[in-house]
């Protein structure tokens, strides 16, 4: 599961970053790449979080055993 959001992170910051080029270029669609790069990394980031939070309160109830989720 962290490879995959590690690489739907990558892709959608990739979407962000051709989107911003484009539109200093003034090329056609840079608008639409950026909000979709935006969106894409807002929603998956959002996803992230509540992940990483049910893990981290996972640790703290059983007492932090780092042997009790493997990466």
């Amino acid at each position: 599961m962290n490879k995959v959001m590690k690489y739907f992170l990558i892709v959608s910051g990739l979407a962000v970053f051709v989107g911003a080029l484009f539109q200093i270029q003034h090329y056609p669609n840079g608008d639409l790449i950026l909000m979709a790069g935006l969106l894409s990394h807002f929603i998956i980031s959002s996803f992230e979080i509540s992940r990483l939070k049910k893990i981290a309160e996972h640790l703290k109830n059983t007492g932090s055993d780092s042997n009790s989720l493997k990466p």
